[in-house]
């Protein structure tokens, strides 16, 4: 009875690996939209607000995203500051988002514009690709899981 029970457990603690892996997809998905959708809000307060960066950062610290935090700026120099914060965040994208960051407010408008235009359509096509992997492993790794657990109760039976 005990090495059925212990055979269970297993075979749950498979499963809930598969799960966890599945659900680090998904927050990544979460973080690659949210990074897109940052980008492009950027991209409006650049050309129908005007907003310098400082004004921009200040806007997006105050939304409610996994990045809001990062845009909390106290220096003089906000697109560094935030730029290295970024860097260490371990976020979805981070380094990229980084670089672009690092950037803003370096050009004139029109130059700004076509960076974020850039950068919005490298965003989405990481997006695209989380989105793809997510679906391709959405029953792979549940499945993969829950089948390590079973060899190893198999195994131990």
């Amino acid at each position: 009875m005990i090495e059925l029970l212990g055979a269970l457990f297993l075979a749950a603690a498979g499963l809930y690996t598969g799960m966890t892996a599945l659900n680090d997809l998904k927050i990544k998905e979460r973080q690659l939209k949210e990074v897109v959708g940052i980008v492009e809000r950027t991209g409006i307060y650049l050309s129908s607000c005007r907003l310098t960066t400082a004004e921009i950062f200040a806007r997006l610290s105050h939304e409610n995203t996994c990045y809001s935090d990062l845009f909390t700026c106290t220096g003089t120099e906000p697109a560094k500051e935030t730029s290295a914060q970024m860097r260490v965040s371990g976020l979805a994208y981070c380094t990229e988002f980084a670089d672009y960051l690092e950037d803003l407010g370096s050009t004139d408008l029109e130059g700004e514009l076509a960076k974020n235009r850039l950068f919005t359509v490298e965003a989405k096509t990481a997006l695209g690709q989380a989105e793809d992997k997510r679906k391709k492993y959405s029953r792979i790794y549940p499945a993969a899981g829950l089948s390590a657990g079973l060899t190893a109760a198999l195994l131990l039976l």
